[in-house]
């Protein structure tokens, strides 16, 4: 079992967690709606109606930008990312967390039972209803770092509902678990307290149009997405490209409500005329744009509150950020900034805040340098990261010598800078994180990561670290250490995920705007 504790700003918990509640975000979206133009009557095309439910109109393969014309294809040979099972999935008869009695029985009798950390009784092997996504799983836990989360949704043995959080992660079509046994935020010291069982579930998963469809053991549910039962037409609110993501047909931002459908290409808006989430899973979209009128057909990922995800086969366009998540990210990696806060900082002092960030890294890079301490500082990740090689054996978590020597190097010249009189009050905590290649089993990476940091932590802190007792007097009040394993690789220059640089331990620092 592995506990963590993670400083936070509370402002930010409050305001995002506020802020994802009620949908605020979806304000900014309000302020930029803009009226439809007619559809022109000559491109066969008839405009969406106000009511959102969608178009009959049909694809022409030869003029579409991209069409897909056998979805179920694809669904069996994409190459899934963690982000496509983002949403909120149920069973046909589940509303909300709620079942009918007889359908409690049915799945009590044909299900297998299973320990489950945290829960008295045992508990279905399968859920009736899973909940994924920043947006759609509100959670304290979605403010770490690292992790993806998931809420399921199971039946105890006595029939009583309750609900698991688990880390999941993706990889080909098997959904893995990690059952999260306790978490709890603390409100009065900003601190997010939680432990992560040794239990692990996997299990495989298809899509069928837009139902999700979980296997264990020979058994199966099929859960379909909450706002398409019965055939409805979902709404999609301010879905932005995620960064990294190729943007289909250059949009950036997509709109599919009943009050407001257009498509943001070059920072313009322009207007969808009609769009059909049809029953095979694929999206029917018809738009204009400053190049004139645009068709498509593209297998989709309906994502509830994280937006939408398309494919045509060969690439993925990932639309499932909103403004206030791409917001955030372009400030600093360092900076963790909600509306609320930013609404108390003029241009000017947000410009210097971001202007001390910047000269922090470049005096570290700088220190760094001229004391000959081989290091990669990258300010788009915030981290300053030491290749794993040189701290410890192949597949060990104890500091080797060789380590120590490099580590005690480092850490003069690092807190020389961040916390010399010219910092003094600026950073507010350095987190050490272990990260491992994506190759082994993700328990192992997991706590061979957190074994890696928790160890560089120690070393921190022990009379061989070469500092002075007043530096590590400060770090003991300043560090944290967290293990990531391979959730944030490394690429090269191609796009392919260099292994050795993968394998690393990183210091980050978190800036207070409090």
């Amino acid at each position: 079992m592995m506990m963590r504790n993670r400083r936070f700003f509370a402002l930010l918990l409050a305001a995002g967690m506020a802020a994802a509640a009620s949908g605020c975000e979806n304000l900014r979206v309000d302020e930029v709606m803009s009226e439809l133009v007619a559809a022109d009557p000559q491109a066969g095309v008839q405009p969406q109606q106000s009511n959102a439910q969608g178009s009959t109109a049909e694809v022409d393969p030869e003029q579409a930008e991209a069409y897909v014309e056998d979805a179920a294809s694809i669904y069996r040979t994409l190459n899934y990312k963690t982000e496509m099972l983002a949403g909120k999935y149920a069973l046909a008869e589940a509303d909300g967390a709620s079942l009918p009695e007889e359908k409690v029985q049915a799945i009590l009798a044909e299900q297998e039972l299973v320990e489950c950390p945290g829960q008295s009784e045992k508990v279905t092997a399968l859920p009736y209803r899973i909940e994924a996504g920043v947006h759609s799983n509100i959670t304290p836990l979605n403010y770490l770092d690292g992790y993806s989360w998931m809420q399921l949704y199971l039946l105890t043995e006595s029939g009583e509902k309750v609900a698991q959080q688990a880390a999941y992660s993706v990889r080909g079509n098997k959904l893995t678990l990690h059952l999260v046994d306790s978490f709890e935020y603390n409100s009065t010291d900003e601190s997010l307290t939680y432990a992560l069982s040794d239990t692990t579930w996997v299990y495989e998963f298809g899509f069928e149009g837009n139902a999700l469809t979980l296997s264990d053991g020979g058994k199966s549910v099929t859960l379909i997405p909450d706002d398409m039962k019965d055939g409805a037409t979902p709404e999609v609110a301010d879905a932005n490209l995620a960064e990294g993501s190729a943007a289909f047909c250059g949009i950036e931002t997509i709109n599919l409500t009943a009050d407001a459908q257009n498509v943001t290409v070059g920072g313009e808006r322009y207007p969808v005329d009609a769009y059909e989430f049809a029953e095979d899973g694929c999206l029917r979209l018809f738009w204009n744009d400053a190049d004139g009128k645009h068709s498509a057909q593209l297998v989709s990922f309906y994502l509830d509150d994280d937006g939408l995800i398309l494919s045509d086969g060969n690439r993925i366009y990932n639309y499932s950020k909103r403004s206030y998540d791409l917001y955030e990210k372009e400030i600093n990696a360092n900076l963790r900034l909600s509306d609320a806060q930013r609404e108390n900082l003029s241009a000017e002092e947000l410009e210097a805040l971001v202007a001390e960030v910047d000269e922090l890294y470049a005096d570290i890079s700088a220190a760094l340098q001229d004391a000959g301490v081989d290091a990669v500082v990258d300010p788009e990740t915030g981290e300053v990261a030491l290749g794993s090689g040189v701290l410890f054996d192949v597949d060990q978590s104890a500091v080797s010598d060789a380590g120590k020597d490099v580590l005690r190097k480092f850490l003069q010249v690092y807190t020389s800078v961040v916390l010399s009189e010219k910092y003094t009050g600026f950073v507010s905590e350095i987190e050490i994180q272990g990260h491992t290649d994506p190759t082994g089993t993700p328990e192992h990476n997991l706590a061979l990561s957190q074994d890696r940091a928790t160890r560089v932590k120690e070393f921190c802190f022990s009379p061989e670290n070469g500092l002075t007792p007043e530096y590590t007097a400060k770090l003991a009040s300043m560090l944290t250490s967290n293990g990531y394993a391979a959730e944030h690789p490394v690429f090269d220059e191609n796009g392919e995920v260099d292994l050795d640089a993968c394998r690393r331990v990183s210091f980050k620092f978190v800036v207070d705007v409090g």
